[in-house]
């Protein structure tokens, strides 16, 4: 019989201590996993204690951060009083208490197969070991320096565009923050995406010459090599595993196959902020269309699904003796620490799965197993219209300055002796001012699902007063071009200034076929207003 395993680790290795549990039971161990494992409506500690006192042999996850970690402290020390046997994993070398010296050690810092191997055979045979781990050293995976030297290479590449936020906010410090396990996923994927265009963007601001433009277009076509590669190694399981939770790709619910059988009717209430009102409403009505019955108060319930986001961060239900589940909804991070420790329900891409929720809500241990997440970082995830919305927005700020900037640089000349333009020239820096600060108000109030922009009519008005700029900007130029007297039929210049109404007119009509698909989406991101 294969030896029951209890892990000991800080929550900054989840991404490694899932796939490793991973790895345990798809070779047929029982692993103890807190948020895989511990039951909704009984005491942590109580079930900690019992996990450590079932199992055969601890895997204590050896990490700066577990090291300093009271908590994993507190649980080695138990091991100590029940005299388990103990196996410590190594992900970052550290000087380790007297009290742990002398056990069994697996080194994982370089190659991850042969370390797996390793654990294998201590697990069926136990070992003694004759050198003391080490405490210091830096030695990382090669998937790891493979990431390393791509994305040296795509700093290099994106120096060029070193005047765009994307670069000099993700791309550049990107090689260091790679071995500081310390990056934003989500954004250095988008920013990885938008390489290319930003190279199209510098080729019309700065090109002063035919042979600049089409090495800029060149650049931009070769960019597309390296950002793909690193794109593909960062999404590789060797680097989901290397990164902290925030640099890691995150893990939504499986889709799961709960049984045919009505499930067992259950008490519950959906504990909400008046803000979350819609997807509190759509989640109850998808369990009582499966048999569960809705309560006005937690004391009546048997279960409590509590709707984490940015306007409830608490549950006033007590996890300890009441079964409580957790159901994210944004990208909140001040999270009451009674609902940190917990399994949660991913519902920040939309509301998915319910009917597997409602036919398992009767068993939340399986429940939460089948659909729960591994606890994740600060990154932004966000249901796919609201994140396509925000690129689209960021799109026509990033093309507005590049379409009118160089179509001004162009008449440098023509300006400086055509009297009169002065006026004009003021009202398109008041337009493009204006502009750049309503995608920058939108972008804030979408992600943060704050403030009267985010809203159904909030995001009309902003679109709507976008378009409302860029056809002013397209008319004054059609003016501007008359006062110079530009010979429309020989001279080229000026081409650039069209482009951001061309694509708010395809890229705004596409958004608003697409958020109508997906309004169900659209709407629960959005919060309802408070009645006054």
């Amino acid at each position: 019989m294969k030896p029951k395993i209890f892990f000991s680790y800080s929550r900054r290795e989840a991404p490694f201590v899932n796939d490793l549990t991973d790895q345990l039971e798809d070779n047929g161990y029982p692993v103890w996993l807190d948020y895989r494992s511990m039951a909704p409506g009984k005491p942590w500690a109580e079930q900690i204690e019992a996990g450590i006192r079932e199992s055969d042999v601890i895997l204590l996850v050896v990490s700066d951060a577990a090291m300093a970690s009271k908590w994993v402290e507190k649980e080695w020390r138990s091991m100590l009083t029940y005299n388990k046997r103990v196996i410590l994993i190594l992900f970052e070398a550290n000087a380790l208490p007297p009290e742990l010296e002398g056990f069994e050690w697996v080194d994982f810092r370089g190659n991850y197969k042969k370390a797996l191997a390793e654990l294998f055979s201590q697990l069926d045979t136990p070992q003694k070991e004759e050198t003391k781990p080490p405490a210091q050293g830096f030695k990382v995976p090669a998937i790891v320096w493979a990431a390393f030297a791509l994305s040296v290479l795509v700093a290099l590449f994106s120096l060029p565009t070193i005047w765009t936020v994307i670069t000099a906010l993700y791309l550049l410090p990107l090689p260091y923050r790679i071995l500081k396990r310390d990056f934003d996923y989500a954004r250095v994927q988008a920013s990885l995406f938008l390489l290319p265009l930003a190279f199209l963007v510098t080729s019309d601001l700065f090109a002063t010459d035919a042979e600049l433009d089409w090495l800029m277009y060149d650049l931009a076509y070769l960019s597309v090599l390296p950002a793909a590669a690193l794109w593909l190694v960062l999404r590789s399981r060797g680097m989901q595993r290397w990164g902290k939770p925030e640099a890691s790709r995150p893990r939504f619910a499986n889709p799961a196959t709960p049984p045919e059988a009505p499930p067992q009717p259950v008490k519950f209430l959906v504990e909400h902020a008046p803000e979350d009102g819609r997807a509190a409403k759509t989640l109850a009505a998808a369990l009582v269309r499966h048999g569960h019955m809705p309560v006005e108060a937690h004391t009546g319930a048997d279960t409590v699904l509590t709707v984490v986001s940015t306007y409830n961060k608490v549950t006033a239900a007590d996890p300890q003796r009441k079964v409580v589940i957790p159901i994210v909804l944004d990208n909140t991070l001040e999270i009451d620490p009674n609902l940190q420790k917990m399994q949660w329900i991913d519902f920040r891409r939309g509301l998915t799965n319910l009917d597997a929720l409602a036919k398992l809500l009767c068993t939340p241990t399986e429940m939460l197993k089948a659909l729960g997440i591994m606890p994740t970082g600060n990154q932004m995830v966000m249901p796919a219209v609201m994140q396509y919305m925000v690129y689209f927005l960021g799109l026509l700020g990033l093309a507005n300055v590049a379409g009118w900037v160089p179509y001004f640089i162009q008449f440098a000349d023509d300006i400086a002796y055509t009297p009169g333009l002065g006026g004009m020239l003021f009202l398109f820096a008041v337009l493009m001012a204006v502009f750049l600060w309503l995608v920058v108000a939108a972008i804030r109030a979408l992600t943060s699902r704050r403030g009267r922009l985010a809203s159904i009519w909030g995001i009309v008005a902003v679109f709507a007063l976008l378009g409302i700029i860029l056809f002013i900007q397209l008319d004054t130029s059609f003016v501007f071009e008359e006062m110079i007297a530009l010979d429309l039929d020989n001279d080229m210049r000026g081409m650039t200034g069209g482009i951001g109404f061309e694509l708010y007119s395809y890229g705004t009509v596409a958004l608003a076929v697409f958020a109508f698909i997906k309004r169900q989406d659209l709407l629960h991101w959005l919060p309802l207003r408070r009645k006054a």
